[in-house]
């Protein structure tokens, strides 16, 4: 089966978009695309006789692998509860992506993605101003449709924030696009056939919505992106910081301008209040957090350099169902892992963003694809901290889409051969 074929794609393509809109939900659907990849990458194994796959990134994948298994076992020799209900998030879905992820060898498949990406935004943020609208009285029930997406709202003392299992995709997606709007150029526009002011629209317009979401996680990652993005920038190409600032400054007052804008509007509905807003900053509320801190470094003290093994239950359990998950990832991680464990993942992380990097200031186009997703993936991970995004079928993606640049790029000839 031939793979350089846009159609070819789509039910992958349509998996992502899944994963992004409808996050924890319409799992059948998902199951259903999922065999059908499966069924299509075998296929195309097969025929072609090998897994276009770079050896050096198969190790480093099959090493984190490996650790993650070692932890398994140390969790469930010490009998801790959620010992093998973590082994499709830690063994089996990264190397169901890693396989998946081989077949960005095609330029045209990454061009696919991040259409992708783009077309989950709009999506997310049309049907987040429909459910507003909808509970406002704006929208009639006829033009709105209740998806499965645990969407609940309310309105507050000058604020107010709403609900919807899509809105943690906008942790990834709106840094990406943010990223995207300063390194794009016209060609790349044209190669992904979309016009760059509906990008510019619909970042806009998310980055209202993430406001009015009223996630702080979200508000954070936003200013966190353009940090990043500034910093790659600075880090891969050769231009001038100035011109670094101007295109930072530029972008800001403009986003800041069409924000001021749109307040009125809002205000003809809801009663925002940014004294209201800023006081959503208070985390001296967060208590369940706080103790979930301590109840993690109180047991990872037990077992400092190997931790207790996954699916290890501290003192204070945040689910009944799931005792073992909780908010503070990587807090979480340290107690599960120890020392040992937390250096082995973080020196994995440095060594990938260090690769991508590598290529980016080799491979000057490399960098309308690279400085996007390295932006995403970097706030991602921040958001991550305080909730458990990436222990999700749905985002566990997040983490795999880097090896797969990194592999197409590392197969530029083969690329040029089958015109990828």
């Amino acid at each position: 089966m031939k793979l350089n074929n846009t159609k070819v794609l789509i039910p992958g393509l349509l998996m992502i978009f899944c994963s992004l809109v409808f996050p924890t939900s319409y799992i059948i659907i998902k199951i259903l695309l999922l065999g059908i990849v499966s069924l299509q990458f075998i296929l195309w194994v097969i025929r072609e006789k090998k897994v276009f796959l770079d050896k050096e990134l198969v190790l480093v994948v099959l090493f984190t692998v490996a650790i993650s298994g070692l932890y398994i076992m140390l969790g469930a020799f010490r009998g801790e509860p959620g010992a093998y209900r973590v082994i499709t998030v830690y063994l089996f879905w990264p190397l169901l992506y890693l396989g998946f992820f081989s077949v960005l060898i095609y330029e045209y498949a990454i061009h696919s993605v991040i259409k992708v990406f783009i077309y989950a935004l709009i999506t997310i943020t049309i049907y987040s101003y429909l459910y507003i609208g909808y509970e406002l009285g704006l929208i009639p029930r006829l033009l709105y449709i209740n998806f499965d997406l645990g969407q609940s709202i309310g309105f507050y003392d000058g604020y107010m924030e709403f609900s919807m299992y899509s809105v943690s995709s906008l942790l990834y997606l709106i840094p990406f696009c943010i990223a995207g709007l300063f390194v794009w150029d016209h060609e790349f526009y044209n190669k992904i056939r979309i016009s760059k002011k509906l990008v510019v629209i619909f970042t806009i317009l998310g980055i209202i919505v993430s406001v009015l979401s009223g996630r702080r996680a979200l508000w954070l990652v936003i200013i966190f992106s353009f940090i990043v993005i500034f910093l790659l920038n600075i880090i891969v190409s050769n231009s001038s910081k100035l011109h670094n600032i101007r295109k930072l400054f530029v972008f800001s007052v403009f986003v800041v301008l069409i924000s001021i804008i749109s307040i009125p509007l809002i205000n003809n509905y809801i009663d925002l209040d940014f004294h209201s807003l800023i006081n959503k900053f208070d985390f001296q509320a967060e208590y369940e957090r706080s103790s979930q801190f301590k109840a993690l470094i109180d047991g990872w003290k037990e077992s400092p350099l190997f931790g207790n093994g996954y699916g290890a239950v501290a003192s204070v359990i945040r689910s009944e169902e799931t005792p073992w998950a909780y908010e503070l990832q990587y807090i979480d991680l340290l107690f599960k892992t120890g020392v040992i464990g937390f250096l082995v993942y973080g020196l994995v992380g440095i060594w990938v963003v260090k690769k991508t990097l590598n290529i980016a200031k080799r491979i000057k186009e490399s960098r309308m694809v690279i400085l996007p997703m390295l932006t995403g993936v970097l706030a991602f991970l921040v958001a991550n901290a305080t909730n458990p995004y990436l222990l999700k079928f749905d985002y566990i993606w997040v983490l795999i889409f880097p090896i797969g640049i990194i592999n197409h790029y590392l197969h530029r000839s083969f690329n040029s051969k089958y015109g990828g």
